[in-house]
């Protein structure tokens, strides 16, 4: 027997799993950024994840609006959303990483994967609801 799956559940998992396709990408971006800077630059590691955030949210924005979530919403809009959303995942991600480095002693690549997995679900929730938030194109 053969259960049917709602399309809307078909779809919401479809985007969940381009999700989980961008971001990987973001995250690879992230961390080798995160230990390019620190290990090779000598950069404390604080400062190379907040840069490694940074600029994997360049390409994570681009990929989300057109891939992702195939948004229709305005692009400026989605943007000025995206900064508002990315900028407070960035404050989660840095303090989480923060504390677990120096009040716990955490290895900076342990402390990091903790960070991105709970900024991973701000950004999914926040990005369906909020940031590209528009009649999805083909969802």
């Amino acid at each position: 027997m053969k259960l049917a799956v709602p399309p809307a559940r078909r779809a919401l998992v479809a985007q969940f799993l381009r999700f989980l396709l961008v971001g990987g990408t973001a995250t690879a971006i992230h961390y080798v950024l995160l230990y390019t800077l620190h290990e090779k630059f000598g950069w404390r590691a604080v400062v190379a994840t907040s840069v490694g955030f940074a600029v994997s949210a360049l390409f994570n924005f681009t990929a989300s609006y057109f891939f992702t979530f195939r948004s229709e919403a305005p692009i400026a809009r989605s943007a000025g959303r995206y900064v508002v959303v990315s900028g407070t995942g960035l404050l989660i991600n840095s303090s989480l990483f923060w504390v677990q480095i120096e009040a716990f002693g955490f290895h900076y690549f342990v402390a990091q994967v903790f960070a991105t997995g709970t900024v991973m679900f701000w950004n999914f929730i926040l990005g369906r609801l909020f940031t590209f938030a528009s009649r999805p194109r083909g969802v």
